[in-house]
C-alpha cells in the first residue's frame, strides 16, 4: 500500500518483525517494529515488511502458523502465481491485519521467496492511535541490520584433491578385488557323478 496519512479516530496494529532461521531462533537477528492501520490487508503488510528490511518485491510470500513448518501449517494465506499452488490457503488481498492479529502476542510466519526462503516472525505487540501528520506504514522501532537480499556470490576456487599415481590406483583395486571375493558365499562341492553312465549328466551348476 503506498504510504498515507491516517485519520485521527483510525487504529493502528503495532506488529513486531523478526528475521528467524528455519529452527525458529531469532535472538540476534535484526527487527523491525511495524505501525499499520489494522485494515490493511496481509499484501500490504507483505510489503511492508520487504520496504522494512530493503527487500525487492519480486518474489511470492505467505504467512502461516506453523513458525518451523510453514507447509504443516493449519492456518495460512499466500501470494500465489495462480501456479504450483494447491489453493490449500486464501489469499492475502483479502486477509485484513485486524482479522489475522486480533490479539497481542499471536505469531505468524511471514516466508518470501520460496527459492531462499527468508523467514521472518511477525508478532503482534498490540494497538496503537495515528499521530498526526505521520504517513503509514511506518517503523517506528528498529534494531539490527538489513541483511542482504541477494550477496555477491564468492569468487569459486576448487582445493587441488590428493594426487594418486596409477600404481596407488591398481593398488586400490586389487583390495577391493579381495574385499569383494572375501565376502561371496563359498560354492558347495560337486556330487559324485550319477552310476548309471547311459543317462546324459546335465551341468547344473554356476559357471
Amino acid at each position: 500500500m503506498k504510504k498515507r496519512t491516517a485519520p485521527p479516530d483510525e487504529v493502528l496494529a503495532l506488529l513486531k518483525v523478526t528475521q528467524t532461521d528455519w529452527y525458529g531462533h531469532v535472538r540476534g537477528f535484526p527487527y523491525r517494529v511495524i505501525a499499520i492501520p489494522e485494515n490493511a490487508s496481509l499484501y500490504d503488510l507483505g510489503h511492508a515488511i520487504l520496504s522494512a528490511f530493503r527487500f525487492d518485491r519480486d518474489h511470492l510470500f505467505g504467512f502461516y502458523d506453523n513458525l518451523h513448518r510453514y507447509y504443516d501449517a493449519q492456518e495460512g494465506y499466500e501470494l500465489s502465481s495462480g501456479a504450483g499452488f494447491s489453493g490449500r490457503f486464501p489469499g492475502v488481498k483479502r486477509a485484513k491485519i485486524v482479522t489475522v492479529f486480533p490479539e497481542p502476542k499471536k505469531k505468524m510466519l511471514f516466508v518470501y521467496d520460496f527459492g531462499d526462503e527468508w523467514r521472518f516472525v511477525v508478532q503482534s505487540k498490540g494497538r496503537a492511535l495515528t499521530v498526526e501528520g505521520v504517513k503509514y506504514p511506518v517503523v517506528i522501532e528498529s534494531c539490527g541490520d538489513n541483511p542482504e537480499q541477494y550477496p555477491e556470490d564468492e569468487p569459486y576456487s576448487p582445493s587441488p584433491g590428493p594426487v594418486v599415481t596409477a600404481g596407488e590406483l591398481d593398488r586400490q583395486a586389487a583390495v577391493a578385488w579381495q574385499k569383494k571375493k572375501a565376502q561371496e558365499p563359498a560354492r558347495p562341492e560337486k556330487s559324485p557323478e550319477p552310476e548309471d553312465r547311459s543317462q546324459k549328466k546335465i551341468d547344473t551348476w554356476p559357471t
